[in-house]
């Protein structure tokens, strides 16, 4: 009878509606990406680095909570511990394979473009650069930079980034305002559509670093060559090369696709922020920090041109409001 009654009154409240119908969208992407991708969906599904990054999400969960108990009620953080994971495990279970099913989606939808989408907007947005900051920006940045940063950044950029990226989800899998937990995800799969579908087909594009891979030429053996002479550069290449093996052989693996319009670290980290935001200001202040760097990063590497960013971050924004706004007249 409880639990009856608890369904009534989320069904009345229209919170239950609102979470089903965009777990709804998250399934129905997930199961075009197996129904057009078929061999592709179900190689991200077997491939080992993708299946290794899944079974570090109970690590990280258990870390994160017993980080979350300290801060949180560091008098109790067993029964704070305890209290979240009864609250919510049910519905974050759910929420955590719909959330794997989509990304699994994602890699498979992002590796078929590649294939499938020639690179043609690189030459427009390198002088667009060019322009804005009176040469290339990646040089520009590295002539302000100094060297023992380096590896800060590529750490930063990288490996960072992928934890954050899990463990952005996982906070938002748990949090316990189910507007704040549904304007996340419905931001999340809305991203998915319009910056790695719409904007990138329409604005196709590898970065700097691919450049003189895929045109020929020379405009950015400066970039490479700074690469090969600085202390993380060399791992950023190896990266670089692992990224075009996988792209010309046609193969699926650990972070697959060629992509620069829109950046995808961008869009994480901007729909983390807003996340932090909701949730806390001075979390806030630290993620929109992290912004920030990620978005220094990208060009100080070459992965990317400098709109690439922009037009992720501007994107995300304005997505996360409209989703806002809709869910907000949903619930009410």
């Amino acid at each position: 009878m409880i639990i009856i009654r608890n369904t009534y009154h989320l069904l009345k409240e229209r919170k239950i509606y609102v979470g089903a119908l965009i777990s709804a969208v998250c399934i129905i992407y997930s199961s075009s990406a197996l129904l057009f991708t078929h061999d592709v969906y179900i190689s991200v599904w077997k491939a080992y680095p993708l299946q290794r990054y899944y079974f570090f999400i109970p690590i990280l969960l258990l870390l994160g909570f017993v980080v979350a108990g300290i801060i949180c009620s560091p008098a109790a953080p067993i029964t704070f511990i305890r209290t979240k994971i009864s609250d919510r495990w049910g519905g974050a279970t759910i929420t955590i394979l719909i959330y794997l099913c989509s990304i699994s989606a994602f890699t498979a939808y992002k590796h078929v473009l590649d294939i499938k989408l020639s690179f043609f907007a690189d030459g427009w947005l390198a002088s667009i650069d060019e322009y804005l900051f009176i040469g290339q920006p990646w040089y520009r940045l590295r002539a302000i930079t100094p060297r023992w940063l380096d590896w800060p950044l590529y750490s930063l950029y990288s490996q960072i980034w992928f934890i954050y990226l899990i463990g952005g989800f996982l906070v938002a899998a748990f949090v316990q305002n189910s507007k704040t937990r549904n304007v996340y995800m419905a931001t999340l799969i809305a991203q998915a559509f319009v910056l790695d579908m719409i904007i990138r087909s329409a604005l196709n594009s590898a970065g700097p670093v691919f450049y003189d891979r895929v045109f020929g030429g020379d405009r950015f053996s400066g970039l490479i060559e700074a690469l090969r002479n600085s202390p993380a550069g060399p791992a950023t290449l190896r990266i670089v090369d692992y990224l075009w093996y996988s792209y010309a052989t046609d193969r699926t693996v650990l972070g697959t696709g060629i992509s620069a319009m829109p950046s995808g670290h961008l869009a994480i980290v901007t729909i983390n922020a807003l996340l932090a935001s909701a949730m806390s200001r001075a979390a806030g202040y630290v993620a929109w920090v992290y912004v920030a760097i990620i978005m220094y990063g990208s060009i100080y590497f070459g992965w990317h041109y400098s709109l690439d960013g922009v037009v992720s971050i501007v994107t995300v924004i304005a997505l996360w409001r409209c989703c806002d706004r809709l869910i907000d007249n949903a619930m009410t």
